[in-house]
């Protein structure tokens, strides 16, 4: 699992790569990598990349207000393709891909734990209106505010 270093790193290419760009393809390699199945991913396609907020060790993609949240498991990471340029061998499985106007954003997986690395639709804790109720919480009751 990468470390909250190396996320912030990545946070910072991809802020500096991505924000003010269209997605124009989406391609979902290893079904198991996507956790939300209710939004289908086509609705990305069309969509412009407005921030990107790291959040501990998962990277938020802001999409016109639509949320992307990548998570990237035990060994899981990203790579970055320019547009035009040949795909480039790696060692890690690509399990999905983010084709941007100006390039294509890679989720890799280098381990046997697939599952593990997500791409989901969210709301951001400081959207949601229950978030501050939630971690107020005293710790024996442990239930998971939801959002919608």
């Amino acid at each position: 699992m990468p470390e909250a270093p190396e996320v912030e790193a990545l946070a910072l290419f991809l802020r500096e790569r991505l924000i003010g760009h269209e997605v124009v393809g989406v391609d979902l390699v290893e079904g198991r990598a996507l956790k939300t199945r209710a939004r289908p991913l086509a609705e990305l396609i069309g969509r412009r990349v407005t921030a990107v907020t790291r959040f501990g060790k998962h990277i938020d993609l802001d999409l016109d207000g639509v949320h992307l949240a990548l998570g990237f498991g035990r060994a899981g990471w990203a790579t970055w393709q320019e547009a035009g340029a040949a795909e480039v061998d790696s060692a890690a499985a690509v399990i999905a891909r983010i084709a941007f106007d100006d390039g294509i954003l890679g989720i890799t997986d280098a381990g046997e734990w697939l599952f593990r690395c997500n791409s989901t639709w969210w709301t951001p804790p400081m959207r949601c209106p229950r978030w501050r109720s939630w971690v107020r919480m005293p710790r024996t009751r442990r239930s998971r505010a939801t959002c919608s």
